[in-house]
């Protein structure tokens, strides 16, 4: 779908003349792609640079080899902080795409035709949001292809397939089905926005249930760098020397801690 609306600005921007070629707007980006800023990338690989560093040399003492852990470190910090940056962006859309939902209910509960009612929505969300909004870009993307004729089925069927999000997938599919069938837009936009808003209100006091829980486990997530660092107060060469018996306990400790520490960041992760 993307490629096929994407095919329709190339070729009409190509023969249209220049006042209404402006009109067409380019589709926006996917949102699974997530182009870092450099700041933000020498950040990401900063942190979890620094993080493998402090980590394998706490366990191992060994400035090498720590000096080495921190590329790799850094290189997922890096590809973390993108996923992060990815599901933020998501959230941002969804929760502006819930405010283009309650516009859109007032314009078609005032009597307005789908092409108005999205309009409408355009300079709501713009007014609300900014210009420079998720939900802006894409309400402009929207008006523009219905003013030249592209289907408001593909519109809302590629935002849906960018997106990512199952919710504004099942409004798509909703909202086509009762375009070609002659229903009740009012009530499908209505019924699509507090579905949405529900869900996520419930994710919001999730989020505060396990606020608590997920603070526990960040907290204890550094006690074996506190308890290794104990033990090599003490001075024992048996306990805190790197023989290879030592080397291999503490690697043996560390992939127990970090498979742990990520089946509790799973459990804490509830979706709805």
């Amino acid at each position: 779908m993307k490629n096929k609306l994407k095919d329709i600005f190339i070729g009409r921007t190509q023969w249209e003349p220049a006042e209404k070629r402006m009109q067409l707007q380019p589709p926006p980006g996917d949102y699974s792609v997530y182009k870092m800023s450099a700041g933000e990338g020498i950040a990401g690989f900063a942190a979890g640079a620094a993080a493998g560093f402090a980590a394998v040399f706490v366990f191992f003492g060994s400035w090498i080899v720590s000096a080495l852990s921190a590329i790799p470190a850094g290189i997922a910090g890096f590809f973390i902080a993108r996923h992060i940056l990815i599901k933020k962006r998501r959230r941002r859309l969804l929760v502006q795409f819930k405010d283009m939902l309650e516009s859109l209910s007032a314009s078609f509960l005032s009597g307005r035709n789908i092409w108005g009612a999205f309009d409408d929505a355009f300079s709501d969300i713009r007014q609300e949001h900014g210009s420079d909004a998720l939900m802006t870009r894409e309400l402009l993307f929207i008006t523009s292809g219905l003013k030249n004729g592209i289907r408001i089925e593909e519109l809302l069927s590629d935002l849906a397939v960018r997106s990512g999000e199952a919710d504004i997938r099942n409004f798509a599919d909703t909202f086509s089905a009762c375009v070609a069938s002659g229903g009740d837009l009012r009530q499908t936009v209505a019924f699509s926005r507090d579905i949405i808003g529900e869900k996520i209100s419930v994710e919001m006091e999730i989020e505060a249930a396990v606020a608590s829980g997920r603070n526990e486990l960040n907290i204890l997530s550094f006690m074996p760098f506190a308890v290794v660092l104990m033990l090599k107060t003490l001075g024992n060469e048996a306990v805190s020397g790197n023989t290879a018996l030592n080397i291999a306990i503490r690697i043996a400790a560390a992939v127990i801690f970090v498979c742990a520490y990520l089946l509790g960041r799973r459990i804490t992760d509830i979706k709805i």
